[in-house]
């Protein structure tokens, strides 16, 4: 399978090789395999064997391109914080901000720094240019919004859900106030603190204030839920016009329970 596209077919610096082996016929091989299903899946998953590895996400931008052009897919999702990847897909669908940027902030693990992954945020950015908004790609990441040994502090998508609850259900079932999420987050910085990882003392997780946050905004997202779950269901379809599921209602919790 792993064999190559014709030169025009390929990525700007892509060298001609995966891992040496040369083929004509791995877009129609692509085909051929999803022919062999008895229904095309709506959400197709392709295996890395292993991160760090550039030609694997060389290939996998090719199968995509391939998915795009042939197959009618529109969106990809890769293993990176699921809430830093919401300024990729702004900058893609015709947001402000540069590849340079979106490379800097919206990956995690540093992924940022792949040119692979370069590549296909460009691509993506180009091929949206012009294009109506049904149709645009789209780009998400489905990871926690977590590091290696830290996690960022929650009062960003804290913030955006407590928005989101503000102008959507009762007064009453709002947690505090907004004021609240600054009072108990405290100094972002403790947040990213990997000295924490061997001394438990320096969790910020720990912390009283930190404990009160799922305690009462996690809370409700679930009177939320009880309430309308159709305002919150996830995995709508973009191409119907329904709007995509906010990850920071059901994620931004997660760094507060991995403390």
């Amino acid at each position: 399978m792993f064999r190559m596209f014709r030169e025009s077919d390929l990525p700007v610096g892509f060298n001609g090789t995966v891992k040496g082996v040369i083929d004509d016929d791995l877009g129609p091989a692509l085909t051929r395999f999803l022919d062999s299903l008895p229904a095309r899946p709506r959400l197709l998953g392709l295996g890395e064997p292993m991160h760090g590895e550039e030609e694997f996400l060389r290939v996998r931008n090719l199968l995509f391109r391939r998915l795009v052009a042939h197959e009618g897919y529109r969106s990809i999702a890769i293993e990176s914080d699921c809430l830093a990847g919401l300024a990729v897909d702004a900058f893609v669908t015709g947001g402000p901000g540069s590849v340079d940027e979106v490379m800097a902030t919206g990956f995690s693990y540093g992924f940022g720094a792949s040119s692979a992954n370069r590549q296909l945020v460009a691509w993506m950015w180009r091929y949206n240019e012009g294009r109506a908004p049904v149709d645009r790609l789209r780009f998400d990441g489905f990871d926690a919004p977590l590091e290696m040994t830290s996690a960022a502090s929650p009062r960003s998508p804290l913030t955006a859900l407590y928005e989101y609850l503000a102008a959507n259900v009762d007064a009453a079932l709002l947690p505090r106030d907004a004021a609240a999420i600054d009072r108990l987050a405290g100094d972002d910085v403790r947040w990213t603190d990997t000295a924490a990882v061997m001394d438990p003392s320096r969790s910020v997780g720990a912390t009283a204030e930190a404990r009160a946050l799922p305690a009462e905004y996690g809370r409700s997202v679930a009177q939320q839920d009880s309430h309308d779950v159709g305002s919150l269901e996830v995995g709508r379809d973009r191409r119907r016009g329904w709007t995509p599921s906010d990850p920071a209602g059901y994620d931004a919790a997660a760094p507060v329970r991995a403390n």
